[in-house]
Order: structure tokens, then C-alpha cells, then sequence
């Protein structure tokens, strides 16, 4: 290549993360990791090009895209869209965390965040075709469950292994199957996944997910409606706010990445990753969205009820003993004012917020129906924690001591069943 080859080659690199780090900054998604994520990708494009023109870096140039190709593809990006399949954290994740700012009130210090060779959080290591003696239990869920910002000790799956361990007198793995996102269908299928690990027990924190997909599609159904109405009526169309931008940098999750581990193993370290919460800030009190709406829901949705009662069934089938819990939230009449600003949820990722009053009564009338369905093996956490940031750092996701007083409520609910069969 020549001198003008190179020139223009890097006036073209320049150039291009310049305007996207401007479209970040307009959309208030920039952030260092996204920084860094700009400089990758940018990094592989330069080299692909290079490799292009002189025959030169041609292995490692593939090996880049390769590895980006596949974060973009174990990294699922719109769980609207996704099958009702088994899911869970990519495996071997092995990387510390720390918290920076104040965008998730009452994180400290580092996390270690790790998970096995099954994408499981765990605090051992689990022999999965052996297991012994040991009382296995799995927990089930979405984020709350995954609490992927929260040290491998400190979730409220790794808490409960202790005081169960206590109780017991003997060995018990809890095995975090959680993953960001899911809703009951997936919840079902996960259950079918792990009965080839033979688990004793299997706990299910389950509700915010298929009420925010209620919502939309709620929602949904209302603007055909009244887009209907208008046409009908020889009106113009309705004029709403538009979808929010999707941060392309949320599929490119570098913690989760072969990218990552590569670069460690390389450095022969862990790398330290600092998160300052931007994925909630950027959201930050969707209560006062322009756009707000009314909705009246007064029971669960066809598919959350039928995957629920598929779980029961299974888990009689299998003689898995099975505990559901309903989801602790902030949609409380006492709210703190800054809880109040950190929501982001009502419902995630749309121009338009639920009215306040309708969003608990959503929540409620879940949380009280799943109470109501598995009245002998369910557990009431939905006002376990109060709705301020000393337990919750946004609409439902647990700081640490959060995390702690939900393990020593769902430990009681567990002692309880244990003793009632």
C-alpha cells in the first residue's frame, strides 16, 4: 500500500468513530466500554482492509471477525423475537467487575462473575453426571435471578446454598440458571433442560418479564385499534412518539465475550471491567416520559398461565420439588423519590410509560395470581424489599443487601415446604 493508501485508510477510520461516537453521545449511550467496543470493531475493519490490499495479517484479521461474529451470536438481542427455548449465560465466563458512579446504588468494590462449563453461576464445582449425596437445586428466572452485576457469593442463589447447607447437614449445590430476559415458556423449557442433572428442587422467581410483554402487547393491540378508528373515520393517522434507539453496544457485551477471555488468557490475568450502570441511567425515569397511557389488565396471559401449569405438571412428573416465587418491585404506594427517577421499566425500551397506578395493579394481580395458583409451593416476595435504593437499584433488580433478605425469605419458604411434605 502506498503513503496515500494509508493516509486515506485512516482518515476513513477517523472519520467513522467520530460520527458514531457523536450519534452515541446525541442518543446518551456513550460510555468507555462502548469506547473501547468502537476502537475493536474499528481495529478489525482497519485490519481486514490492510490484510485486502498487502496479503499481510490475513490470519489474525479473520480470528477478530470470527470471535466478534460470535459475541454478536451467543449475545441475544430481542427476546420478543426469540424462540421459547432453553437459554443461559455463555459458559466459563470468568471476570471481575467493579461499579463505578452511582448508577446502581449499594454496589461496592469488585465482583467476580463467573460462570461453569454449562453457563450456570456456581459456587463450586459441580460434578453434573455424579451427584453423590448431594441436595441439588436449581434457580430459574431472568436478571433477578441472574444478577449478573452481583458477586458469584452474594447472589441470593449462593446465599440460599449456605443457610440450606446449614439446615440440612449435608452437601447442596444451588445451580443459577438465570439469563437476563426470560419469561415463563423459557422458564418450562429450562426445567426440561436441566432434569438430565437430577436436581432435587428447582426455585422459580418469575413474573416481571411476561407482565412488561403483556404490556407491549397491550399497548400494541390499542394503537391498531385506534389507527382503525381513525381511518375509519377519514382521520389522519395517529402522531406517537417513535421507538427508542437500540444501542447497538448492548449486543456487543465484551464481559461475555471470547474476545475477552482470550485477552486475559493472554495477559495471564483477570481484567478488572468498570460498569457505571449506563444501561439502566440511560433509561432513568421512564415514569416521566411524555407519552404516558392508561391500561386496564386484570389477569395473566393465556401463554404465562399455561407455561405454569406445564412447570407444575413437570415437576410432579419428575418428583422435582418445585417453589414459585413472584417477583419483589418498586411499584409501591411509599416509593422513594430516587427509586422513583431510577425506573426504567414501565415498560423497558419504549417511547411511552404506563401510568404509574396501572403498572402496580399489573404487578399485583401477577404476583397475587401465581400465589393463587401454587398455593402449597409458592413463596410471597412481592413486598419483601422496600422500594428505595437500600435494597433496589432500579424496578426490580437487588443490590446486594436486597439480595441477602430475599435469600432469607425464599430459605424460610423452603424450610417450610420441606417440613410441610
Amino acid at each position: 500500500m502506498s503513503k496515500k493508501h494509508w493516509v486515506a485508510l485512516a482518515g476513513i477510520a477517523i472519520l467513522q468513530i467520530c460520527l458514531l461516537i457523536s450519534v452515541q453521545t446525541v442518543a446518551g449511550f456513550l460510555s468507555p466500554s462502548r469506547i473501547i467496543a468502537l476502537a475493536v470493531i474499528e481495529s478489525s475493519l482497519i485490519l481486514m482492509v490492510i490484510s485486502a490490499f498487502t496479503g499481510k495479517f490475513a490470519s489474525l484479521s479473520i480470528t477478530l471477525w470470527l470471535l466478534l461474529l460470535v459475541n454478536f451470536a451467543i449475545t441475544p438481542v430481542d427476546f420478543k423475537r426469540s424462540p421459547s427455548g432453553f437459554l443461559t449465560l455463555p459458559p466459563n465466563l470468568d471476570y471481575r467487575l467493579e461499579v463505578m458512579g452511582d448508577g446502581m446504588p449499594g454496589f461496592t468494590g469488585v465482583q467476580n462473575i463467573s460462570t461453569d462449563a454449562l453457563g450456570f453461576r456456581t459456587t463450586k464445582k459441580i460434578d453434573y453426571q455424579n451427584k453423590g449425596n448431594a441436595y441439588r437445586v436449581f434457580t430459574i428466572g431472568g436478571s433477578t435471578t441472574e444478577e449478573i452485576y452481583t458477586d458469584d457469593q452474594k447472589t441470593w442463589s449462593a446465599l440460599l446454598e449456605g443457610q440450606l447447607t446449614k439446615n440440612l447437614g449435608r452437601e447442596v449445590e444451588v445451580i443459577n440458571t438465570g439469563f437476563a430476559g426470560l419469561r415463563a415458556p423459557h422458564h418450562y423449557k429450562t426445567l426440561e433442560h436441566i432434569l438430565r442433572y437430577k436436581p432435587d428442587a428447582a426455585i422459580f422467581l418469575m413474573g416481571i418479564n411476561d407482565w412488561n410483554h403483556h404490556v407491549k402487547a397491550a399497548i400494541r393491540s390499542q394503537e391498531i385499534t385506534e389507527d382503525k378508528a381513525a381511518k375509519d373515520a377519514g382521520q389522519p393517522p395517529i402522531r406517537r412518539s417513535t421507538q427508542q434507539s437500540i444501542d447497538i453496544f448492548q449486543t456487543f457485551d465484551l464481559t461475555k465475550s471470547i474476545l475477552w477471555k482470550s485477552i486475559q488468557r493472554v495477559i495471564g490475568k483477570k481484567i478488572v471491567i468498570k460498569n457505571d450502570g449506563a444501561y439502566y441511567y440511560n433509561q432513568n425515569h421512564s415514569v416521566a416520559r411524555q407519552d404516558w397511557r392508561r391500561l386496564e389488565i386484570d389477569d395473566v396471559t393465556t401463554e404465562y398461565s399455561d407455561s405454569v401449569t406445564q412447570i407444575i405438571s413437570l415437576c410432579k412428573q419428575a418428583s422435582v420439588r418445585c417453589l414459585f416465587l413472584n417477583q419483589p418491585n418498586a411499584y409501591q404506594p411509599d416509593i422513594s423519590a430516587d427509586l422513583t427517577r431510577r425506573l426504567w421499566m414501565t415498560p423497558p425500551n419504549e417511547p411511552y410509560s404506563v401510568d404509574f397506578a396501572d403498572i402496580m395493579r399489573i404487578a399485583s394481580t401477577y404476583n397475587k395470581w401465581l400465589l393463587q395458583r401454587a398455593p402449597d409451593d409458592s413463596c410471597d416476595l412481592s413486598t419483601a424489599l422496600t422500594a428505595t435504593t437500600d435494597h433496589l437499584i432500579d424496578d426490580c433488580h437487588f443490590n446486594p443487601l436486597g439480595s441477602a433478605i430475599v435469600a432469607n425469605q425464599i430459605y424460610q419458604c423452603f424450610v417450610n415446604q420441606l417440613k410441610s411434605k
